[in-house]
């Protein structure tokens, strides 16, 4: 493993919390393990409950598990929110919710606080977020920074037919172009079992060496996000992907330890 553990993109979710429709049974203990598991030190967790993010942070503290939590609240109405106190950064889902990034300009308007901005870009419903219109956001607010989700598109190992027609490998392309030439832009990188991103970010690993974000979207699995829409390996139906298996991925591609530490640096250093 690295040596400074950090997973830039996590979900927490509540118990019996309902997402695609069914629901989940994630306790705490699924997350503290994890984060003992693979020493794990920063975490950039999803959220939606001001709470229930709380009470992870205290029972890390009652565990004596050394990590820094940092609060990434999901706005999925735009025109009804709130940002609670603990938030670190805001994340926008575009597939999920249905909302065009382009609208998302009236919240960072009203945000005084100028919070780190994740925004979801995959490659089904790429129309309403994709890495250009992350380029044209980061643009109008240089102040501000962003996180292009999953380096660009989604693109888990499936059956190769899904390529047709979507923009995989074109909204990779133009989010590590995007990234590369914008201070303010990051890529975060689950899920790395897509070869055809894999192959793309460890061709470009050193203009990307100080840019990118190695997360997992634990607890996800693909199942989850794929909601059985598309085809893809029976073996991987249930993968669970951890921070783990992704640095894992980038070894056997051949990317240098040392760039690999550097990656988890990023995630150490992105809120200073």
């Amino acid at each position: 493993m690295g040596s400074i553990v950090g997973d830039a993109h996590m979900h927490l979710f509540g118990l019996n919390e309902k997402i695609f429709g069914e629901k989940r049974d994630d306790s705490l203990k699924k997350y503290t393990n994890y984060f003992k598991d693979y020493d794990v030190k920063t975490a950039f967790i999803v959220y939606n409950n001001e709470s229930r993010l709380n009470d992870l942070k205290n029972e890390c503290k009652k565990q004596e598990i050394d990590v820094d939590i940092r609060g990434f609240y999901w706005i999925k109405d735009i025109n009804n929110y709130k940002i609670p106190k603990n938030a670190d950064a805001i994340k926008f889902e575009s597939y999920i919710d249905d909302i065009d990034i382009c609208d998302i300009q009236k919240i960072l308007d009203s945000d005084e606080l100028n919070l780190p901005v994740y925004i979801h870009c995959g490659e089904l419903k790429s129309e309403l977020s994709n890495p250009l219109k992350v380029e044209q956001l980061a643009k109008m607010y240089p102040e501000r920074k962003f996180i292009i989700g999953h380096s660009g598109t989604y693109g888990p190992p499936i059956d190769k037919k899904y390529f047709t027609g979507l923009s995989v490998i074109e909204n990779i392309k133009d989010a590590i172009r995007v990234a590369s030439e914008l201070e303010n832009v990051y890529l975060e990188t689950s899920i790395l079992n897509c070869d055809v991103k894999l192959d793309l970010i460890v061709k470009n690993r050193d203009k990307l060496k100080y840019k990118l974000l190695l997360g997992s979207d634990f607890p996800l699995t693909i199942g989850d996000i794929l909601e059985g829409r598309i085809s893809i390996s029976e073996e991987l139906e249930t993968l669970q992907p951890t921070i783990k298996s992704q640095e894992e991925l980038l070894l056997n591609a051949g990317v240098p330890v040392e760039t690999i530490n550097q990656f988890y640096r990023n995630i150490k250093t992105f809120f200073d």
